[in-house]
């Protein structure tokens, strides 16, 4: 069924191109959020299948968010490391180590030593020898990706069909509702 606007004189008709403009800028906004809305569980679903997967504390799939803005809404993470998720990282250039290195204590790789006798300050070694070995551990990874650098996951990339055809589906969806509403507009 075909919705329609009489109008009684030509005069009329900037004023409802006016209504449905305004209404259609307002449906669109709302498909926009509702894209980026579905994109945050679309973008954890892909992380979810990328393999090897993007965590170690599930910083990663936890920061992704969506923000309402004037003229829509936006998706996007902000944990220094998606970048190099995304794209991977050439060879050449050393990574920081402090940031490994929490990554280290995070994946618990290194195993702490037990203590070999009793007395004092034997916990305190080991600890020390802990923080010694994960440092070591987290250099010898940090000279591996100057050397080899660090493949790409591209997780938005392989998001963004999926969020494209949302957000189609979602747009003729309130092309419908602006025609509707401005059909039924005086």
């Amino acid at each position: 069924m075909i919705n329609r606007v009489v109008l009684q004189t030509p005069k009329q008709l900037p004023a409802a191109l006016k209504v449905f403009q305004n209404r259609l800028a307002r449906e669109m906004r709302v498909a926009a959020v509702k894209t980026a809305e579905f994109g945050v569980t679309a973008v954890q679903r892909t992380i979810r299948q990328t393999v090897p997967r993007p965590m170690a504390s599930n910083t990663y799939m936890q920061s992704w968010a969506w923000k309402r803005t004037q003229r829509g809404a936006v998706l996007g993470t902000n944990v220094r490391h998606a970048i190099f998720v995304e794209i991977g990282r050439k060879a050449g250039k050393m990574p920081p180590v402090s940031a490994i290195l929490e990554w280290v204590k995070l994946r618990r790789l290194v195993k702490p030593a037990k203590p070999k006798g009793r007395g004092k300050g034997t916990k305190k070694a080991a600890a020390e020898s802990l923080a010694a070995m994960q440092l070591a551990l987290a250099w010898k990874v940090a000279r591996k990706i100057k050397n080899k650098g660090t493949a790409a996951r591209f997780v938005l990339k392989r998001t963004m069909p999926k969020l494209q055809k949302y957000y189609i589906a979602e747009s003729k969806k309130a092309i419908s509702r602006a025609i509707k509403g401005a059909s039924a507009a005086p």
